[in-house]
């Protein structure tokens, strides 16, 4: 009994606000809309019970359009776990030969809760919810009625905590992924093509960050001018840490990858210097068969030169090349909205 406890226990690995999640195994695009849809008609009730439709206080067509995007971040969260997390399972499974493991003792690692990470994501939020009382307060986008702030802050305090916490936990399986890395000896410099996983959780972590700053860039158009500079400042960090996103599950393996390649190289050149003298010696009778046998070893370094130590190959370049442009179109797609937002008030 005692066993299936310490088992059930490494397994939680969502022992946070969405530990729901954990058994969940429908679909999470039908999950995030349905959050999304609660989130709406939780909105309009509180806003029908303090009168704010009848009599709309200041700023309150930007309070709506930050609660769109509130309810698009609420219903994002789950989706995004849930995918990376069926997507690392996946990773998993490719690398189970590599690591030598079964695949549930990894995904126990991976998965399993961290503190650090919760007490974090926990700090982190309170912070972003502070942050978000101030723009409110210095934006104009609420009046001091007392339902209007009681509104305000609930929806900051709860979406700051459920996004902050995917992100903690997000962060925290790409750091053990990164800790499963083989170590150089058990690299194969020849066939680093069976370590692409590390990479390609990566550029999915990146991908589902960067659609997370993406949702807050149209916020930028509908803010008060003195506003607009702290919320850009803001999703400029979240954009540096989607590039830190691609490059937290590959730290161990690149640098073991390195190490093994120095290594490699240091053996083939000795080799390659033996190889040589015997070749230029003419007084011994294998002269011929060491110039021939330099011939290859000089193309086997080059071939270990060439070896790539980011794992990331031209198309997957060309994915992240992609993603990047995301936070662009959401750019154009709010310049556009205000356009039109501005043009039927005219």
């Amino acid at each position: 009994m005692s066993t299936l406890a310490a088992v059930a226990h490494d397994d939680d690995w969502l022992a946070w606000p969405l530990r729901p999640l954990r058994s969940y195994r429908g679909s999470p695009l039908a999950l995030g809309a349905a959050i999304i849809v609660g989130y709406a008609l939780l909105a309009a009730l509180w806003y029908l019970a303090v009168g704010a439709f009848e009599s709309p206080p200041a700023g309150f067509e930007a309070n709506l359009g930050l609660d769109l995007l509130y309810a698009v971040t609420l219903g994002y969260s789950p989706v995004a776990l849930l995918y990376v997390r069926r997507g690392t399972e996946r990773e998993l499974a490719r690398l189970a030969p590599v690591l030598g493991s079964p695949v549930e003792a990894t995904r126990r690692q991976v998965f399993a809760a961290s503190p650090w990470a919760f007490w974090i994501g926990i700090a982190v939020a309170l912070s972003l919810f502070g942050a978000d009382l101030w723009i409110g307060w210095a934006s104009g986008t609420i009046d001091a009625s007392a339902g209007m702030w009681a509104w305000f802050i609930l929806r900051e305090l709860v979406c700051d905590v459920a996004f902050m916490s995917v992100v903690a936990w997000l962060v925290a399986v790409a750091t053990r992924m990164s800790q499963l890395a083989p170590a150089p000896e058990r690299i194969r410099l020849l066939a680093t093509a069976e370590l692409s996983p590390f990479a390609q959780h990566g550029v999915r972590l990146a991908l589902f960050t960067l659609l997370y700053w993406a949702i807050w860039v149209p916020s930028i158009f509908f803010m008060g001018e003195g506003i607009a500079r702290p919320i850009a400042a803001i999703l400029a960090s979240g954009m540096v840490f989607s590039g830190i996103s691609l490059w937290l599950p590959t730290r161990a393996i690149r640098a073991n990858v390195h190490a093994a390649k120095q290594t490699e190289l240091a053996q083939v050149r000795r080799s390659i210097e033996q190889a040589r003298s015997a070749a230029l010696d003419a007084s011994r009778g294998d002269s011929d068969a060491a110039a021939t046998r330099l011939t290859g070893l000089l193309a086997y370094e080059q071939r270990i030169a060439d070896v790539s130590e980011s794992l990331i190959d031209a198309r997957t370049l060309g994915r992240v090349a992609i993603y990047l442009l995301i936070p662009l179109a959401s750019w154009i797609g709010g310049a556009l909205v205000e356009r039109v937002v501005d043009a039927a008030l005219e």
